[in-house]
């Protein structure tokens, strides 16, 4: 998808975190031949495993966080709720794992192609404000839901059948 912006002219990077593992698509030794040759390329910058404590200040710092992810097993992906914290623009695969996690919060749905996912991210390009731009109430209310406190109650709620008496947060 971003080969196929920067075919046409537009000015974008790509960061990548987090190690390159196995999956049901490729193996770990195919995933580190792909990341080897991507880190040729001046417009990717591949980060790595990164500290957990620094992860919301590189997220703050990209304008658009996708997860095109297709796997079925797929749930309540960390990089999405982070993206979402941060108040970033975010593009996801349309399936039922990910509708779910983004909830309320404006997202953008692809196909999980290359052409799908770039003409998501070309609404973004060039100061466009395309479609799912998050507003201040869309981040606070995935900060609440996805706060420790809001985690706690619903935890007591499954363990215990009732709310967290410390916790004044509601379900979602």
């Amino acid at each position: 998808s971003i080969r196929i912006l920067r075919s046409e002219g537009a000015k974008v990077k790509l960061v990548v975190l987090g190690m390159p593992i196995g999956d049901m698509e490729r193996d770990e030794a195919e995933m580190q031949r792909i990341m080897q040759e991507l880190s040729s390329e001046t417009w990717i910058d591949i980060r790595g495993s990164v500290p957990p404590n620094d992860v919301p200040a590189i997220v703050g710092g990209c304008h658009v966080v996708a997860l095109p992810s297709s796997y079925p097993s797929e749930c309540q992906p960390i990089a999405i709720i982070q993206a979402m914290l941060a108040g970033r623009i975010v593009v996801i695969a349309d399936n039922y794992a990910l509708r779910a996690t983004v909830g309320s919060y404006p997202a953008v749905l692809v196909k999980r192609n290359p052409e799908s996912i770039a003409k998501a991210l070309r609404q973004y390009i060039g100061g466009r404000s395309g479609g799912a731009i998050p507003r201040t109430r869309d981040v606070a209310e995935a900060q609440a839901r996805f706060s420790p406190d809001a985690f706690d109650n619903r935890m007591c709620e499954i363990l215990h059948g009732v709310p967290s008496a410390d916790s004044s947060v509601g379900h979602s």
